[in-house]
């Protein structure tokens, strides 16, 4: 599988997943971001290496001298090791 169709996956997943104390999806309450090949090479190293929480918090893009911070949420980051520990399974 392509490393887009990978990204895709994550941030559809991101979208329908409802966190632990929710009643409902993330995309109902939160807006979801999204995810490009860039960086879902950077959240699956990190979830690989078991420093994901810790690198999501510090992750950010930038653009016109502005740094976006869109991974650094709880619920963001339990959807991203829901998603990688199913796989694992």
């Amino acid at each position: 599988m392509e490393t887009w169709e990978k990204a895709m996956r994550l941030e559809h997943f991101i979208k329908d997943f409802t966190p632990s104390g929710y009643r409902e999806p993330i995309h109902v309450f939160a807006f979801v971001p999204s995810v490009s090949e860039a960086d879902y090479i950077v959240i699956y190293g990190a979830w690989k290496n078991g420093f994901l929480e810790g690198a999501m918090r510090n992750y950010s893009n930038e653009f016109a001298g502005i740094k976006s911070y869109r991974f650094d949420k709880p619920y963001i980051i339990s959807a991203i090791n829901a998603y990688f520990n199913t796989l694992e399974v």
